[in-house]
């Protein structure tokens, strides 16, 4: 038996233990369940979003061809401006199926529809550049600060966040969908040749396909671009405990294991860091360094892991007074080990970043105001905590 033949087949039966585990195989195929149902919606979702960009593209090019032979003159014009706007709309906005266009032919161009606040400029100025068009009419678009509760404004970068897309490298869905196809084709001939050059076109293949899935440069995608944007979390939450007691409690770190279950433990430097050790993937221990950046008693405080540390991450705290206690809202960013392609991993083996900070700060409030909570299999109670 072969070196690889050996690897694969330990590999397998690892795998078969992990899924088929007696006390937590059920649950980490229902995870699994989850996570490919989820896969699959947003496939559906980039396919459409790929198919309409494509239509859009197209009905630009031929009307540049039309307008080409035509010239301004013919019934046609209003349709050539129409599919010119439609297609400028495709490349400014994140959500153009969001939008209606008409035009008539003397170039007035009338948006209706909902958009992103922070998009909307933009979408007007870049529209009132198309060539034929004479004005703009947008004040029949209706404008959203925000995508909640807007159906059509569901799914896909949003506000300055679609903004940053473009100038970081993404790509357009028309081109996530080109060249997705182009790496399944690969993948697929690779596994027809065989070994040699057919292994060399899967793995290229593969990860052409996971570029245009997860629409990442290739350095975030495997983890090595050095910033604190790959993955940010956001959870807002009143505790009805005075702000004083709330600030205090959640900046000593050491109390996080108390109600956070992926943290084992924090200790305090001497140098006023704080070293951590936390579940990584597969439950493996994963250790930094953080340090504090900004601290406002009761008010705001910002931290960040220390220069050299394996895992890249930032966050902040806010706190608020209200009638009902103390308004918190936690921002953290982070970049997963592996890029991308180690969250998927993670994903696949039940780790949801999101779920698991939700149940933490709910076990925080409970804390707080019960006097009591469950982490890690036991019983915490408030004279266990610092103070």
């Amino acid at each position: 038996m072969g070196a690889g033949t050996l690897l694969s087949a330990y590999g397998l039966g690892c795998a078969t233990m992990y899924w088929l585990d007696a006390d937590s195989g059920r649950r980490r195929r229902g995870r699994a369940r989850d996570v490919a149902t989820h896969a699959a919606s947003e496939g559906r979702e980039m396919l459409g979003k790929g198919a309409r960009d494509l239509r859009h593209r197209a009905a630009g090019a031929a009307a540049e061809l039309r307008s080409a032979v035509q010239g301004r003159a013919g019934t046609d014009f209003a349709d050539v401006v129409t599919a010119r706007v439609r297609s400028v709309i495709g490349r400014a906005c994140s959500h153009p199926h969001a939008l209606e266009v008409t035009a008539d032919d003397a170039g007035h161009v009338t948006l209706r529809g909902p958009i992103l606040e922070a998009e909307a400029d933009e979408v007007c100025a870049r529209v009132a550049r198309v060539r034929g068009v004479r004005d703009v009419d947008c004040e029949r678009l209706e404008r959203h600060g925000s995508a909640e509760h807007v159906a059509s404004l569901q799914g896909g970068p949003r506000g300055r966040a679609a903004r940053r897309a473009t100038r970081s490298g993404r790509w357009t869905p028309a081109q996530q969908l080109v060249a997705g196809g182009l790496g399944a084709a690969l993948v697929l001939s690779g596994l027809a040749r065989g070994r040699g050059p057919g292994r060399a076109m899967m793995v290229g293949g593969a990860a052409l396909l996971a570029r245009a899935v997860t629409n990442e440069p290739a350095r975030r995608l495997i983890g090595l671009r050095g910033d604190h944007g790959a993955i940010e979390l956001r959870k807002s939450m009143i505790v009805e405990a005075p702000v004083d007691e709330v600030f205090r409690f959640m900046t000593d770190f050491e109390n996080f294991p108390r109600f956070m279950q992926h943290v084992r433990r924090v200790r305090r430097l001497p140098d006023g860091r704080s070293h951590w050790v936390v579940d990584g993937l597969a439950g493996m221990p994963l250790q930094w360094d953080a340090e504090v950046t900004r601290f406002e008693p009761d008010k705001a405080f910002e931290w960040r892991t220390s220069e050299g540390s394996p895992v890249r991450h930032a966050g902040s705290m806010s706190f608020e007074p209200t009638d009902l206690g103390t308004r918190i809202d936690l921002r953290v960013s982070y970049e997963p080990v592996g890029g991308r392609i180690g969250q998927a991993i993670a994903a696949v083996l039940g780790g949801n970043p999101k779920r698991a900070l939700d149940d933490d700060m709910l076990r925080f409030k409970s804390l707080l105001e019960r006097g009591k909570t469950r982490a890690h299999g036991a019983e915490v109670s408030r004279d266990d905590v610092r103070s």
